[in-house]
């Protein structure tokens, strides 16, 4: 969609939704898979290096520059303390980019990265920025794109003249960085890009359509970037970003001392506006089993007794469940045991999102999971060999990986 009648300094920078790319799950060794990715752009497409940060909205159509974070939070420029004169700097407008940690020795990897950005104090509002943190995490902007300059609206225009003032404003400030791109129109070439990415464990490719506006479209929450084929994003394993729906206990853990053992995970269903399990995944440390315990028990309708001080000791009673999520027959009936979880979070909205890796979607004949079974052509589905990554803290569970998104995954578009 192509908006033409939009006022920049009318739209509130919190009515605003960043476009996000489509998930493309690459075999490295498979030539066909990036020649299809070619054929998707025709013939060519614009190759941009994926960085494993914050996504952020930068609004410099004021005296006080915002930074708002794709999942919310807003900060002014003084949370980029190295980098606030350079913010200032930037010509009144509304620009597209990430935070990312900046490289501090040969090898830096996307987990680095992400880790610095993470790390730092001003992705915690409720936490003191420190000169110590500052030195010890750098950061850098990368601006990938741009929506208004100078009361102009940039988002109309094609991919190559954004990118050209978008290089000429970050050459001008001297600071803030532009994400650099190159054109591929031979599919060998785009493989061993990959392979290379890849190998040094950074983050894949986002490739956009030549020629492509920054699509939006108007909705009831404001002005959405729309999700299409102009941006893919080339991963090597398949990942997901899944909100955390309840806690399981196995006996073993049990008896170590863990207070519980596994994440139940789900999507979340644009259509239906229902949440959907997907997963069951390991905790691999008893670290991050406290630290997940006491972050969702207060979401979750507890009975607690001094006798028996959690719901797993019940293990007769089936616990309350949120109206706000649909659930396999298993689950919905079952009392705490084997794959049955012992907790459910009663509101998933504010529930965490964590990064999970699987080795793929499957849509098996019965499962216990109800991601998919409510669509038209119900296919239910879960994940194959699921493993934890990260907590995503930068990331809401309405962000989180949709179900169409799933089914797509499974289909391979």
């Amino acid at each position: 969609m192509v908006i033409t009648n939009l006022d920049d300094m009318t739209l509130d920078v919190n009515a605003f939704t960043a476009k996000k790319p489509k998930d493309y799950q690459t075999d490295p060794d498979s030539l066909k898979d990036f020649e299809k990715l070619l054929n998707l752009h025709g013939g060519a497409t614009h190759v941009e290096t994926k960085y494993d940060g914050n996504g952020i909205v930068i609004d410099t159509r004021t005296s006080s520059p915002q930074l708002r974070s794709l999942s919310g939070q807003v900060w002014d420029a003084s949370a980029v303390p190295e980098l606030e004169s350079a913010i200032h700097a930037l010509p009144s407008g509304l620009y597209v980019g990430e935070i990312v940690g900046r490289p501090t020795k040969p090898g830096f990897t996307g987990r680095e990265e992400f880790q610095a950005a993470q790390s730092r104090g001003p992705f915690n509002a409720n936490k003191k920025l420190s000169q110590a943190l500052v030195d010890k995490f750098p950061l850098d902007i990368r601006l990938y794109d741009m929506i208004f300059q100078n009361g102009q609206v940039i988002a109309n225009q094609s991919f190559e003249d954004r990118k050209a003032r978008l290089e000429d404003l970050c050459a001008a400030n001297g600071q803030i960085l532009s994400v650099a791109y190159q054109t591929i129109t031979d599919p060998t070439v785009l493989q061993k890009l990959t392979m290379d990415q890849f190998d040094r464990g950074l983050e894949g490719f986002i490739v956009k359509k030549p020629g492509s506006p920054y699509a939006l479209k108007a909705a009831k929450s404001g002005l959405v970037g729309v999700r299409n084929n102009d941006w893919v994003k080339i991963k090597e394993a398949l990942t997901v970003d899944l909100v955390v729906l309840g806690l399981r206990q196995k006996e073993g853990r049990q008896n170590q001392g863990w207070p519980c053992s596994n994440v139940l995970a789900g999507t979340y269903n644009d259509k239906t506006n229902q949440f959907e399990t997907l997963s069951i995944v390991n905790i691999p440390s008893v670290a991050l089993a406290k630290q997940f315990y006491d972050a969702v028990a207060p979401l979750c309708a507890l009975s607690y007794t001094e006798a028996a001080p959690h719901t797993w000791q019940n293990k007769g009673v089936a616990p309350n469940k949120s109206v706000h999520v649909t659930y396999s027959s298993q689950l919905q009936r079952g009392a705490p045991h084997g794959k049955v979880p012992f907790m459910y979070v009663l509101d998933p909205r504010a529930a965490p999102v964590i990064e999970v890796r699987a080795k793929s979607i499957t849509g098996p004949r019965s499962t216990w999971h109800s991601c998919g079974a409510q669509e038209t052509n119900p296919q239910a589905h879960s994940l194959q060999q699921p493993k934890y990554l990260n907590m995503r803290p930068d990331k809401t569970a309405l962000m989180a990986t949709t179900t169409s998104q799933v089914r797509d995954m499974y289909n391979g578009v």
